[in-house]
């Protein structure tokens, strides 16, 4: 059980760091991440099966990300993160749609997920067009 909460965080503060570094990169797709903006913090978008027939798997994912951003933003200094969650069922459609309103979302710098491979198909472009940064722990399929 160590060994899978260490990778887990492992995972998370990899994803992590890397939304909050492309968002500070990637300046001509998403908003300037400046002083001001990083005191206010940043949202994190993440696409997971919360509910139904992959509820329980995607419901662990969240909990974790939430326990990793609970615990980031206890540490003094650090840009604070806010987790905004998105059910995709494991659906490649409901997948859009929630790609679609995080893609509407200015405040949103990355996304975590979404958990499949035809889920990364359906959201790819949207997420792509809208500059934001996405990593998925766990779709297999390579292109």
């Amino acid at each position: 059980m160590l060994k899978r909460f260490g990778s887990i965080a492992v995972l998370g503060a990899v994803a992590s760091l890397a939304v909050v570094t492309a968002a500070g990169a990637r300046p001509a797709t998403r908003a300037v991440v400046d002083a001001a903006s990083c005191k206010a913090g940043v949202q994190v978008g993440m696409l997971a099966p919360i509910t139904g027939q992959a509820g329980s798997i995607g419901s662990d994912q969240l909990h974790w990300a939430q326990f990793y951003f609970n615990t980031w933003n206890q540490v003094k200094g650090h840009v604070k993160i806010k987790l905004q969650q998105g059910d995709t069922q494991l659906d490649p459609s409901k997948a859009s749609t929630v790609a679609q309103q995080f893609a509407s979302n200015s405040k949103i710098m990355g996304v975590i997920g979404p958990a499949g491979s035809d889920e990364v198909e359906a959201t790819r472009t949207t997420l792509r067009k809208a500059g934001l940064v996405f990593v998925s722990g766990s779709a297999t399929r390579c292109r």
